[in-house]
């Protein structure tokens, strides 16, 4: 995804005629090697020999190849692996996971001022227990005979204090992952549950909610403005740019609140079909939505400024249309992960695209493909910058040696099966960088570079600033950030990661 137009409206790219070119990793000897790596992510084949390469990883990972004895031919191809160059990051999401309380809790060894326990050691649920002072409680009783009294006791203490605090309002998961009970008991018949949450907890809950509410309310303004009262379309949220790449815990988090003020703003919320490579509009939708997202301070406090655009199909064609910038406080939404600089805006022209979830996060093992497209006939140079300072050259490469993209073409730089991605040390974040030119000689010092290689590191730490582009080239890029979500494939194993590291290395410098 790219940065919003600067103009209010901008012309796009008309269609273009999709004819993948499929992608086949050869024997990942020195000299021959044919695994791909995207962004955050190393291109690497199923299994790991570096003698033998047979699929394509992504995520400055390495390159590894399932187990072929013999190099494959275009017709045996084994699926594509995308490797990436981070270990797996906890999730975090906006939902608050099942609460399952411990019916006698330390609050003080979890960082709050015990309440004062007035009642005896022993609650025989006879009304016999002071309320704890500087904390809002509620009880409630379950008959001792209801299966797991005590668990049924505690849920419906939680709702009672979660109805009363937050009365269905927003952001009320937050509220309920800080409330805790305080103390179980058992009476002849009852079981009995007081719950808690401390008057701090509370109040900046409240204020993070004030803040969350007004962010919805700005989401709603800029979902009337990206859909121009247009009626029932069909829409789908794309990329969301967050620190200088796509996807992550805040852009998911960010990608649900869009979506519904979206909804309530008469549009139809679909998913993006596949095999669309970022140009015109992709089949059945009306407006492709994305964002770029970026920490500021204000007034001494750290803030997300979002700035999100849609393509729209106006009278000149497709158009950029953008909504007006807004911010919210950091604090309010998950975190990010790692800051990436950012890299170029892309050509209008041209274009890289890897499929991805609504926001532009990936699974760790999960399968996507690498879209590349020119409105004009150009010569190219692909790059996967991964970790900190490690680049790989992505196309042209064995299967493919041609470096040009003729007018209109879209290749599949996957090949039919596309990438998987799957963990390696490294970074969670993995980039995609495109340098285009009429000629050659346009492309500078990475005429030259051909096949799959290792960019030389202080040539790929310039790219990975948004540097050493050649004069008069165009670029464009893509970008994903890994995720870890139960739904999510078992990830590799550590011998699965050693061998990509170990594939990678074996790969050539590039001259």
């Amino acid at each position: 995804m790219t940065a919003p137009a600067p103009a209010r409206t901008a012309p796009a790219l008309p269609p273009a005629s999709l004819t993948p070119a499929p992608l086949a990793p050869a024997s990942l000897a020195p000299a021959s090697l044919t695994p791909v790596l995207l962004t955050p992510v190393l291109l690497t084949p199923a299994s790991l020999t570096p003698a033998s390469l047979t699929g394509v990883a992504l995520t400055g990972a390495a390159l590894t190849s399932a187990s072929s004895p013999a190099p494959p031919t275009r017709s045996s191809r084994t699926m594509v692996a995308l490797v990436i160059t981070a270990l797996a990051l906890g999730a975090l999401s906006c939902a608050t996971p099942p609460h399952t309380p411990d019916p006698e809790p330390d609050l003080k060894d979890q960082g709050a001022s015990a309440p004062d326990q007035g009642g005896p050691p022993e609650w025989d649920c006879q009304g016999n227990l002071v309320p704890p002072t500087g904390w809002e409680q509620e009880t409630a009783f379950e008959s001792a005979s209801t299966p797991n009294a005590v668990q049924a006791a505690t849920d419906a203490a939680r709702r009672k204090l979660l109805d009363r605090l937050c009365g269905g309002g927003s952001n009320c998961d937050a509220l309920d992952a800080r409330i805790r009970p305080w103390k179980t008991g058992q009476g002849a018949r009852d079981a009995c549950v007081m719950v808690v949450i401390e008057a701090a907890d509370l109040d900046e809950w409240r204020r993070q909610s004030t803040s969350l509410d007004g962010l919805d309310q700005s989401l709603g303004r800029a979902a009337a403005e990206l859909l121009e009262g247009r009626k029932a379309p069909s829409v789908a949220i794309d990329k969301i740019i967050d620190s200088g790449a796509a996807g992550g815990d805040r852009a998911e988090w960010l990608e649900g609140r869009m979506a519904r003020a979206l909804r309530q703003a008469g549009g139809a919320v679909r998913e993006i079909p596949r095999a669309w490579d970022g140009r015109d509009l992709p089949p059945g939708v009306d407006v492709v939505v994305s964002a770029v997202a970026a920490p500021r301070a204000e007034q001494q406090r750290a803030v997300i400024e979002v700035i999100w655009s849609a393509r729209v199909r106006g009278p000149r064609g497709v158009e950029i249309v953008t909504a007006a910038a807004l911010n919210f406080p950091a604090d309010a939404a998950p975190s990010t992960g790692a800051v990436a600089a950012a890299l170029p805006p892309s050509d209008p022209d041209l274009s890289v695209r890897l499929e991805a979830q609504r926001g532009g996060s990936l699974c760790l093992g999960e399968r996507t493909q690498l879209w590349l497209a020119s409105k004009h006939e150009a010569h190219v140079r692909v790059f996967d910058l991964y970790g900190d300072r490690g680049a790989l050259l992505l196309f042209p490469n064995e299967d493919h040696p041609d470096d040009r993209v003729r007018a209109g073409e879209s290749i599949a730089l996957g090949g039919d099966l596309g990438f998987e991605a799957i963990p390696a040390p490294g970074s969670e974040v993995e980039r995609f960088l495109v340098i285009a030119s009429p000629s050659p000689k346009g492309l500078g010092r990475f005429e030259a570079m051909s096949g799959y290689c290792r960019v030389p590191e202080e040539v790929a730490a310039r790219l990975h600033r948004g540097e050493s582009i050649p004069s008069g080239a165009r670029a464009a890029s893509d970008s994903f950030r890994l995720i870890a979500r139960d739904n999510c494939p078992s990830a590799p194993t550590l011998a699965d990661r050693q061998g990509q590291a170990r594939a990678l290395d074996s790969l050539p410098v590039c001259k």
